[in-house]
């Protein structure tokens, strides 16, 4: 049998069972086609595991696995566990399965189900879950159309004892024409469940659940690919959970949060990165500080709802770095601003001019034909919206052993600290680090991997330098001696 040393670190500060997905990598030869894999824990027990082979090596060994399995570090703190593969089967992992399970169906039958968690395709919008939510997505366009996301395919896209995935595929569509859906690139599942309308551009959506767990995950994606004009504007992009008894309570998190019956709206918008605002009144153009009823710098994004049944719980992952964004409550549920509407001149001030306006033209957003959007929502059916959005924020990852990562050869070769052969950059890039703490001025990107604890990270630094050229290098190694942390970097951006 061959091992890799994993370790899974707390870093939301929780002492909490969830799930992980993540990839490992595996040396050239060592994991043969038909390798059977095993996870155990620190004492040896057998930990139930799904895997999936993401690459393989030219002779069909395993290059990238994707591990799926649950765990339960103590809170800040770390747990281990050995990953084997041989070719005979492992031995028998407990069941945690709680009857998961993917009903194939067909068009609009598709579902996923693990005891008290159903997702399932819902006539008139994108998803329903466990009959207690529908899950739909809008677009208003530069006209103030409202354009909802139609599904025109879908396919159950994994199917595990720990973790299955639903995927739909579809475009924002207004009435204003017809015309058909355009041709889709899934072979399986639900075909042309809707598909009228004037097209818009297209969207993506993934909906994950996991077993004996009351968390789901969805990861909504847009792609800009109308077919006409370069630049397409919109003015607001929402994801809505809709209640199908309708909300009775609602609360929006934050230290200037929200929290009251469901019959009184209320809005959280993170202006920057620095401000948000709950504004006193409803609309268009609340987001002023004059009309604010609180204040605050970072909003967690985080929600509940009630919806007589118990607490939900939604969560947007990095919600106030990936501003503008917003969270709606009203007694028809609660919604997600992925693209929250604003008024004309409330971002002109803003500087540099082509790191951020680009993206703002008058009232709308800009968005150019080949961009792509993504973002990471959680729900829990038990509703503890706080512990989500930390959970979200900071999710659990399998980290392989930086010597056997680094060894295995995926990224090619990597020069450690401290070599003879590093010093003269070592040296460069020590002061570069002591250089960037104290100066403002000087901007730059940097992907860095640690060998201490095998995290993988950007750091990016400045932002008020004008832009008059980019220099690239690319690096072998850094070592920053403020932390006795060492780093090895992988890409180095610097703009001078």
């Amino acid at each position: 049998m061959k091992n890799l040393f994993i370790t899974v670190q707390d870093m939301a500060g929780l002492n909490a069972l969830r799930p992980l997905t993540g990839g490992v990598p595996i040396a050239e030869g060592v994991a043969p086609e038909g390798s059977v894999f095993v996870l155990h824990d620190h004492q040896g027990n057998t930990i139930p595991l799904q895997t999936s082979v993401l690459a393989r090596w030219h002779d069909g060994s395993v290059r990238w696995l994707l591990l799926d399995f649950q765990s339960r570090p103590p809170a800040n703190g770390k747990v281990s566990y050995v990953l084997s593969w041989g070719e005979n089967a492992p031995p028998k992992a407990p069941d945690v399965s709680s009857g998961l399970k993917a009903i194939p169906g067909t068009e609009k039958q598709l579902t996923l189900e693990s005891g008290n968690v159903k997702v399932s395709l819902a006539e008139g919008a994108l998803l329903n879950i466990s009959g207690r939510l529908e899950v739909i997505l809008t677009l208003t366009d530069a006209e103030g159309q409202v354009c909802n996301a139609v599904v025109e395919a879908a396919e159950v896209e994994t199917t595990g004892k720990l973790r299955s995935t639903l995927s739909l595929l579809g475009s924002f569509r207004s009435s204003r024409e017809n015309n058909p859906p355009a041709p889709s690139p899934l072979s399986k599942g639900a075909r042309g469940l809707y598909g009228k309308g004037k097209r818009i551009f297209q969207f993506r959506l993934r909906a994950s659940i996991y077993a004996g767990l009351s968390m789901i995950r969805l990861e909504p994606l847009i792609l800009v690919d109308a077919d006409k004009g370069v630049i397409q504007h919109i003015r607001e992009m929402k994801l809505t959970f809709r209640p199908r008894n309708h909300a009775q309570s609602v609360h929006l998190g934050g230290d200037s949060g929200w929290e009251g019956p469901a019959t009184s709206a209320a809005r959280i918008f993170q202006y920057d990165d620095q401000h948000y605002v709950l504004p006193k009144a409803f609309g268009v153009g609340e987001a002023s500080e004059q009309n604010a009823a609180g204040e605050g710098s970072k909003a967690p994004g985080w929600a509940e709802l009630d919806d007589g049944q118990g607490a939900i719980a939604v969560a947007l992952r990095d919600f106030w770095q990936q501003w503008p964004k917003s969270l709606e409550a009203s007694y028809d549920g609660v919604s997600i601003g992925l693209f929250p509407r604003f008024d004309e001149g409330d971002y002109a001030h803003i500087e540099p001019w082509y790191k951020y306006q680009y993206l703002f033209a008058g009232n709308c957003y800009r968005l150019r034909t080949g961009q792509a959007r993504r973002w990471d929502i959680w729900l829990d059916l038990n509703g503890d919206g706080e512990k989500l959005a930390m959970a979200a924020n900071a999710p659990l990852v399998p980290a392989a052993d930086p010597a056997q990562a680094i060894a295995a050869g995926v990224w090619d070769a990597i020069a450690p600290a401290g070599i003879p052969e590093m010093v003269e950059y070592d040296v460069w890039a020590e002061n570069l680090f002591n250089t960037s703490a104290q100066s403002p001025k000087l901007s730059f990107i940097l992907l860095y991997f640690r060998p201490d604890d095998g995290q993988f990270g950007f750091w990016l630094h400045g932002n008020k330098l004008k832009r008059q050229r980019v220099r690239l290098a690319i690096m072998g190694s850094a070592k920053r001696s403020k932390k006795r942390m060492k780093y090895e970097v992988m890409f180095f951006l610097i703009i001078v």
